[in-house]
């Protein structure tokens, strides 16, 4: 999966092929395809923000607080969890904040 990146919620798949298999085509001509294995991606700022903000909705709810998700640090410097190894420290910074947000949002429900 060499030289891709997922922003925000998209994934990025690695697709590995197995082995042919007969399937019909929606003509209904028989032909030989490929079985696919797939792994999904998804970007490390999505997987931290989103966890964080899930986090800290409940935190907030239990505490009967206003929904207010820039209240918190880490959402505003979206910087939890970053290292250089993971890229680009913008991109890290844009998908974590948009994760916290959605897990946040769940996560005061």
């Amino acid at each position: 999966m060499s030289g891709t990146t997922a922003t925000g919620d998209e994934l990025c798949l690695a697709i590995r092929a197995t082995r042919p298999i007969l399937a019909l085509t929606r003509s209904g001509i028989p032909t030989r395809v490929t079985t696919v294995v797939t792994t999904e991606y998804r970007h490390p700022g999505w997987e931290r923000g989103y966890g964080d903000g899930v986090e800290k909705g409940r935190e907030d709810a239990v505490r009967n607080r206003r929904y207010e998700p820039n209240r918190h640090s880490w959402c505003r410097s979206g910087t939890r969890g970053y290292d250089r190894r993971l890229g680009s420290k913008d991109e890290y910074i844009n998908v974590y904040r948009e994760a916290f947000t959605a897990g946040y949002a769940e996560g005061f429900r």
